[in-house]
């Protein structure tokens, strides 16, 4: 069975309509032990909120953490679960007919251990024109085709729509904390850092088309203030991973190898915001402990 667990900083309106259309469809599925609500907003505001949705679907629990960062909440939300299967979705994701059996079809082999799907943006403006199609990447917009596939570093399963078996955390831990998104900071990765141990331990990571998901895109994130944060806390992201998995050496490598040469002035401060995140990593991954597997 699969308990689902849907992370949230207290956005009502979208959390709302991932609600809504989870329990629509699959609010009778007998597969979904529970849907775990882990609130990470600061005043634990969305209990009474979610007490609501309790009348439709009992199967539901609130989990208040209190606004430690999303890496505390995926890990909160792991430890009050208990199906042999965990998902994680975002609080403005909506999951499409076939997720479950996608879920079912991707974790059929007792080897796989961790599983994700395509995302599918929801976006309800025109992207500026300088904006690049290649560019969704960065906004969790994921598509690996139409087979169901073993996946290698780092194209692991995003955190928008993941799976996991149970014991996977039991063998390799749960999501760093060194990782993942907190309050004033844009940090990632921590979804593949824990897919890259689990990968090192020996066990398989795969695509299920049928595991799809529809995600929001809301119009500030191509901005391009924002857009150049996120692509500087990308590289501070890559370089703790880096650091955790393969060592300081590697970090030094992939800053002096990084080119900021580009076809334009915007793609180059693209390439020198990542760079300078690089750099920052460097020093922000001395107080990161490397990972050991086995």
């Amino acid at each position: 069975m699969i308990s689902v667990i849907v992370c949230t900083a207290g956005r009502k309106g979208l959390l709302a309509q991932t609600l809504d259309q989870f329990i629509d469809k699959f609010g009778s599925d007998s597969r979904v032990k529970e849907l775990i609500i882990v609130d990470d907003s600061y005043r634990a505001k969305l209990k009474e909120f979610i007490t609501l949705f309790s009348k439709r679907f009992s199967k539901i629990q609130y989990v208040a953490v209190g606004g430690k960062g999303l890496s505390v909440a995926r890990n909160r939300g792991v430890l009050c679960s208990s199906g042999e299967i965990i998902a994680f979705l975002d609080d403005d994701t909506w999951v499409e007919d076939s997720w479950i059996e996608g879920i079912e079809e991707a974790f059929s082999c007792k080897d796989v251990w961790c599983a994700g799907g395509p995302i599918e943006p929801i976006i309800t403006f025109h992207p500026p024109k300088w904006f690049k199609e290649e560019w969704w990447i960065w906004f969790t917009v994921w598509d690996r085709g139409n087979e169901l596939h073993e996946l290698e570093y780092p194209e692991f399963p995003r955190g928008a729509n993941m799976a996991f078996r149970r014991k996977a955390f039991d063998y390799v831990g749960l999501f760093s904390t060194s990782l993942g998104r907190k309050r004033g900071s844009l940090l990632s990765c921590e979804e593949i850092e824990l897919a890259l141990r689990i990968a090192r331990s020996g066990k398989k990571i795969v695509y299920s088309p049928l595991m799809k998901v529809k995600h929001h895109v809301p119009y500030y994130r191509v901005r391009r203030l924002f857009f150049i944060k996120r692509i500087y806390y990308q590289g501070i992201s890559d370089a703790i991973l880096v650091k955790m998995h393969y060592g300081f050496r590697e970090v030094l490598r992939n800053i002096i190898s990084y080119s900021t040469t580009a076809e334009n002035r915007f793609e180059r401060l693209m390439r020198v915001s990542y760079k300078l995140g690089l750099s920052v990593g460097f020093f922000v991954a001395l107080k990161v402990r490397g990972v050991k597997i086995g």
